[in-house]
């Protein structure tokens, strides 16, 4: 007689997108802020202080996922359309959770009234979110 293989039933559930109200930042930050600390490095327009003045003033948006990741988003508006941008993402684990994340975004971004969702970043979100195409456009600066 031989013996039947055991079939396990293993629960591949998505994770849990957060976003985080603005009343919610201080009490949040300990957590997301080391998230963060990576992708504020290779930048300067803000440092950690001024991105948790901006997210409780509401100003920008923070989403994430516990233990794993934080994302900041920020609506902007233009003559002509809302666009949702995706400014800072950092975290471990990104394909357990990119996916969830860009769908609870792009949902928010959509009931907000945008008419896209981009992402501002390093050259290798190109291949971590091939759905995302690159928009030929360059950004150039200068110190001042």
């Amino acid at each position: 007689m031989s013996a039947l293989p055991v079939m396990l039933h293993v629960e591949h559930s998505e994770p849990r997108v957060e976003f985080v109200p603005f009343w919610k930042i201080s009490e949040r930050w300990d957590e997301v802020a080391p998230h963060l600390a990576r992708p504020l490095a290779r930048q300067s327009a803000l440092t950690l202080e001024t991105l948790k003045a901006s997210l409780i003033r509401g100003e920008m948006m923070l989403w994430e996922v516990r233990g794993e990741m934080a994302m900041v988003t920020q609506l902007q508006v233009f003559p002509a359309e809302r666009i949702c941008t995706i400014v800072l993402c950092g975290g471990t684990n990104l394909d357990r959770w990119k996916r969830a994340a860009l769908r609870e975004v792009a949902a928010y971004a959509k009931a907000s009234g945008c008419t896209a969702l981009q992402i501002v970043g390093r050259r290798g979100w190109t291949r971590a979110v091939p759905e995302f195409q690159p928009t030929g456009e360059v950004v150039l600066r200068a110190s001042l």
